[in-house]
């Protein structure tokens, strides 16, 4: 499932042009559209998740401290379709941009 996502990411890039931009531009780009996903994918775990775990989520990440592993053992353990809901929410920004580039490129003419 993993590579499911990593070719999401990859197709979202692809589909987007952001590969055919100027590498400065790209990686401009592409940590904009991390720092967007990652709050949504954070949004939606939150959602997910029972009530009485959220705040206890949300300090894990929220904190240098916390170790990758032990949030990734707190996420399957209350979100097993974690990875589905990662490949939603790129599917969903992938959308959204491609009509915004649309509309850029449409008001542009």
């Amino acid at each position: 499932m993993k590579k499911d996502i990593e070719n999401a990411k990859i197709d979202l890039i692809s589909e987007l042009g952001v590969d055919q931009m100027p590498k400065e531009k790209q990686e401009e780009i592409l940590a904009q559209m991390g720092d967007i996903m990652q709050q949504r994918i954070i949004e939606r775990f939150v959602q997910e998740i029972p009530e009485e775990e959220q705040d206890k989520f949300l300090e894990m990440i929220s904190s240098d401290a916390t170790e990758q592993s032990v949030i990734d053992d707190f996420i399957t353990q209350h979100i097993p379709q974690s990875e589905d809901l990662i490949l939603e929410e790129i599917g969903k920004y992938k959308e959204e941009s491609i009509k915004l580039f649309q509309q850029i490129a449409g008001d542009s003419e």
